[in-house]
């Protein structure tokens, strides 16, 4: 019974972000982007974690969501770029050193973003600040070289400038 109720869960989040992209531009579905990498953000600062109850839904609506914007195509492009980006450090290093919470946070923004001049900006803004925080932090001596940093923030945050600077292109969300 729990399976089905999943199922039917996730089925009805990949047609809302479908129907909200399809038919209101994007003004319903950036301030749900928003308030998922809000929350996914605190959680991982405060525990070291994004939690699935979290990216899982998120996932699923950007799925639906990227039929209509960025395309099909694009979105799992990007989605599966991104993911593979990150997922790249935890093959390599193991699990302590990179966590696989950002990989499924790098996974939604590359499906919300799609492979886009928007998933870039969204990546450097996302590795440049976390650079700047993580070299004030070793110069403050607050950190050493080895010092794990929570990337959850600074990939919200990155999503979030790109989700900024399209609105201000476009003139609207949509």
């Amino acid at each position: 019974m729990q399976t089905a109720r999943q199922v039917v869960l996730a089925a009805a989040l990949v047609a809302g972000g479908y129907l909200a992209a399809r038919y209101t531009g994007f003004w319903l579905i950036y301030p749900f982007y928003g308030a998922a990498l809000i929350a996914m953000a605190q959680v991982d600062l405060r525990e070291r974690r994004i939690p699935n109850r979290i990216v899982y839904p998120a996932i699923l609506v950007a799925l639906g969501a990227g039929v209509v914007r960025p395309g099909w195509p694009a979105s799992l492009a990007g989605g599966l770029a991104t993911g593979a980006l990150f997922l790249a450090p935890v093959l390599i290093f193991g699990s302590r050193r990179a966590g696989i919470g950002d990989v499924k946070l790098g996974l939604f923004v590359g499906l919300a973003l799609g492979f886009s001049w928007s998933l870039y900006w969204a990546l450097l803004v996302a590795f440049g600040s976390g650079l700047v925080v993580g070299l004030a932090g070793i110069l403050l001596k607050k950190w050493d070289r080895k010092s794990l940093l929570p990337f959850g923030p600074f990939l919200a945050l990155g999503m979030g400038v790109a989700m900024l600077i399209r609105v201000l292109q476009v003139g609207s969300v949509g």
